[in-house]
């Protein structure tokens, strides 16, 4: 596998790295730098991803509650909620406007 062939590379590249940060102090300060920009580019791509993600899911919320009363007394309720309401324009609300709540 050249991943296993690769480790001990690995290892003795990382060895000889912190060396030579340890011996040479120029080599240290250029190291954290490297990992300074590292870490800034990861969080500048980190930014870039959430404001697409929050493009993305912009969306239309409605929710409506219906409470009713019969002729004979009894009452009751309804809710009901959807997520994208602008994408089913089939969807429709008929309210009989001929009686009303005393």
């Amino acid at each position: 596998m050249p991943l296993r062939d690769a480790a001990p590379a690995m290892v003795v590249a990382s060895a000889l790295v912190a060396w030579l940060t340890l011996t040479v102090p120029p080599a240290a300060r250029l190291l954290q730098l490297a990992i300074l920009g590292s870490m800034l580019y990861v969080g500048y791509l980190a930014w870039r991803g959430a404001r697409g993600i929050r493009a993305a899911q912009r969306r239309t919320t409605a929710q409506i509650l219906t409470v009713a009363m019969g002729p004979d007394g009894g009452s009751g309720y309804a809710e009901a909620a959807a997520v994208d309401a602008g994408l089913h324009p089939e969807v429709t609300l008929a309210v009989r406007r001929d009686h009303h709540v005393a």
